[in-house]
């Protein structure tokens, strides 16, 4: 099973895009995240040979996954998150 483990070791919460879902999981400071899928789900022609493409921006970082079906993304304990993890209200 494919999985990356991404670490936020700033002072603010940075926000995970996971593509091409355009999920957003929102990771406060010292929070860890893993990403992970099934294997036999892999669509290389999504981002080539690769199992993960990230881009890091001023808020954050997209992941852009070789899945074609799912993606699993579990914080630090192994719990499973659903999309808008940790989201900030709206003004």
């Amino acid at each position: 099973m494919p999985k990356i483990r991404l670490n936020n070791t700033s002072d603010k919460t940075l926000v995970v895009f996971v593509e091409p879902w355009a999920e957003e999981y929102w990771m406060r400071p010292r929070e860890s995240f893993t990403i992970e899928f099934d294997a036999s789900d892999a669509a290389e022609h999504v981002i080539g040979d690769t199992d993960f493409e990230m881009s890091w921006h001023d808020q954050g970082v997209i992941v852009w996954t070789a899945s074609a079906i799912e993606v699993v993304v579990r914080d630090q304990s192994g719990t499973r998150l659903e999309g808008g993890h940790h989201r900030p209200p709206t003004d």
